[in-house]
């Protein structure tokens, strides 16, 4: 039997790479995709574990064969999600996950229609300032762009199969599972979490008395 495939998306600072890697331990038969990116390894990091990291030619070369699900420029660098790797782990039955950006999501459900896209709600607004800071990446003022930016990726989380909010990440982690292995997933479906997502949406002014 194939296994299905997950997109898992959310704003910035949110913790949907934390999610995925507790659920991906939690159960290891869940397959994590791994993108390509062309900019340079940074300290800590690993080559097959963070990023595969490869050259503009050999992504060049990606692009003209149709290899990856999606790919885009951020910042100077390419990155995209390779086909391969996942219809290898969907054709072996295992569940795969691309923890990826709104609109990579969007590209993947294009290219395959039963894809099933998981959208990371925050808290609230001042929940989600505090994790971008804690982080410690970006400056304050960049904080509150991503904040800004996050509104937009909310309208689009509308549009998503399933919604989980992300306040106690072991919970949060536990909630993925039980939508990823359809143990009555109801609880999370769109129609059900619409109401949380309309009420950030609406309480977008706080972005401006936080920041």
């Amino acid at each position: 039997m194939m296994g299905r495939l997950y997109t898992v998306s959310g704003p910035a600072g949110v913790g949907k790479g934390t999610l995925v890697d507790l659920a991906c331990a939690m159960d290891p038969s869940l397959f994590l995709s791994i993108s390509c990116t062309t900019r340079e390894v940074r300290p800590g990091e690993k080559d097959g574990v963070n990023y595969h990291y490869i050259s503009e030619a050999r992504f060049d070369q990606m692009v003209r064969e149709d290899a990856f699900f999606e790919w885009a420029s951020v910042h100077g660098h390419r990155y995209g999600t390779p086909c391969a790797p996942v219809e290898q782990a969907l054709a072996a039955g295992r569940s795969a996950i691309l923890e990826i950006d709104v609109q990579g999501s969007a590209q993947v459900k294009l290219r395959r229609s039963d894809t099933i896209r998981i959208f990371v709600l925050p808290p609230s607004w001042q929940a989600l300032k505090g994790r971008l800071i804690a982080r410690a990446r970006d400056p304050l003022k960049d904080v509150a762009v991503r904040l800004k930016n996050a509104y937009h990726e909310l309208e689009e989380g509308l549009k998503f199969d399933y919604a989980i909010e992300n306040g106690e990440r072991e919970a949060a982690a536990r909630d993925l599972l039980r939508v990823i292995r359809a143990e009555d997933p109801g609880e999370f479906a769109l129609a059900r979490q619409r109401g949380k997502i309309e009420a950030l949406l609406n309480s977008y002014g706080e972005v401006e008395t936080i920041c």
